[in-house]
């Protein structure tokens, strides 16, 4: 959330947040204590107010150890209902990462990216 201006002051500012409507982890490989650990966000898909979010962390030989696929609103907290992205989170969300090819592992472990997103077709090599 700090990345798009949604840490604490711009909440705050905003009045604005973010609720999971749904999250789907996969383990794949233990983590240890202390182990080195990278993760990476790609937009798989977006509108006004909703992102879809696909995950992974990788360890320190570059294995994907887990992955994350989450369908997310955003949230007006002066109404208590959803509401459209702030202009300039929205801009911060427009520089993240977006799906371009699906890698095998995504198309794989993601239960809505190509089922119902309208924009990406799962290509036949995968």
């Amino acid at each position: 959330m700090e990345t798009i201006g949604l840490d604490a002051a711009g909440r705050k500012k905003h009045t604005y947040t973010i609720f999971t409507l749904e999250a789907h982890i996969k383990y794949l490989q233990e983590a240890h204590d202390q182990a080195p650990l990278e993760t990476a966000v790609t937009v798989l898909d977006q509108d006004a107010k909703r992102m879809h979010l696909w995950f992974e962390m990788k360890n320190a030989t570059g294995d994907v150890i887990a992955t994350s696929e989450q369908m997310v609103m955003g949230m007006d907290e002066s109404t208590g209902r959803p509401g459209p992205f702030p202009e300039d989170v929205n801009d911060l969300i427009q520089q993240l990462p977006t799906l371009n090819q699906p890698t095998g592992l995504m198309v794989q472990m993601c239960r809505w990216a190509f089922a119902e997103n309208k924009k990406t077709e799962v290509p036949p090599s995968l």
